[in-house]
């Protein structure tokens, strides 16, 4: 509340309903996704300004826009909420009600059961909510940090995001641990919200056996939509980890009927910066393909310490 300049629940109440967004606003949406759909998915991270919030659309490359924030003025007979549309105009353009026109673009919010829904341009997409990125840094035994976000080029020009999660998998009757990245930022191949890859980190190889099968051979890399050649051997100095796993691809343009292949995980350390690259064999022309992923970590602490869900009790923004 004391963000907001609020000093009693009725004026929290008033506030809650005229936003249109979900208790627990504070931290990372992803648009819901369906595969006829040419939309490849967004993030978007709201975090508390003095006096309201801010909404940005994140992107692979660390990078943010603003697309709208939200004032709160409260009065002493009401509270007032003043939507900024950052998106479509040079000049924040200031609306009395939470739905309006700036310029040419329209937006809009509501409430929904799992989330909200924004409207840009006469287009609505729904939004739910992302589990934020785990503080705890990964132990000898987690190659990534759980819940972490990376950017990613595969043929666009704009970069994939996935999130990474740790799971029990039932294989042979025992459950084992599994790492998922799941596409937040997707594209034709694998849309947002689906799962990309699946790696198996309970059995390591040996980097230089491994590369050895590699050490002849070209690997095609993606960079900005932009395929070039890439010699593998460069990572070797850097490559601390060597693990297998299965991508997920969708090789039919117009249906949804997704194929596994084999894939390699090279995880890396450059000084103080991780990655970790995917590779596998392209089965229609036998061509390698290395992907490589970058972390996403430009979020405040802020929004993660906010990142809870409001009640009747804990209502402090």
């Amino acid at each position: 509340m004391s963000i907001f300049g609020l000093t009693s629940f009725a004026q929290l109440f008033q506030v809650t309903y005229k936003l249109q967004l979900p208790c627990g606003m504070i931290g990372l949406w992803r648009a819901e996704n369906y595969v006829d759909d040419e939309f490849n998915g967004e993030l978007l991270c709201i975090n508390p300004i003095q006096g309201g919030i801010m909404c940005s659309s994140v992107h692979g490359d660390n990078s943010e826009k603003e697309l709208f924030c939200i004032r709160v003025k409260p009065t002493k007979t009401e509270v007032k909420v003043i939507f900024f549309n950052l998106e479509h105009c040079l000049e924040p353009f200031a609306l009395t009600s939470i739905t309006g026109t700036a310029g040419s673009g329209k937006i809009g919010l509501k409430r929904s059961k799992d989330g909200f829904t924004l409207t840009r341009a006469g287009k609505a997409r729904q939004y739910v909510k992302v589990i934020s990125p785990s503080k705890t840094l990964p132990d000898s035994t987690r190659f990534f940090q759980p819940n972490s976000l990376w950017g990613a080029y595969y043929k666009s020009i704009t970069k994939e995001i996935v999130q990474i999660t740790y799971q029990k998998e039932e294989v042979d009757g025992k459950f084992v641990e599994a790492i998922c990245g799941t596409k937040i930022i997707g594209d034709p191949n694998v849309p947002s919200g689906c799962v990309s890859f699946v790696l198996d980190p309970n059995t390591e190889y040996n980097v230089f056996d491994e590369m050895a099968k590699y050490r002849s051979e070209m690997c095609l890399k993606f960079e900005a939509g932009r395929p070039y050649m890439f010699d593998l051997t460069n990572l070797q100095p850097h490559l601390r980890h060597w693990i297998k796993g299965k991508i997920q691809m969708n090789p039919c343009k117009d249906t949804w009927e997704p194929v596994w292949l084999d894939i390699d995980c090279l995880v890396y350390s450059v000084g103080s910066e991780m990655g970790f690259c995917l590779l596998w064999t392209e089965p229609l022309h036998g061509m390698n393909i290395v992907i490589n992923f970058s972390k996403i970590e430009n979020f405040s602490d802020a929004q993660w310490s906010l990142d809870m869900p409001l009640n009747s009790v804990d209502l402090e923004l």
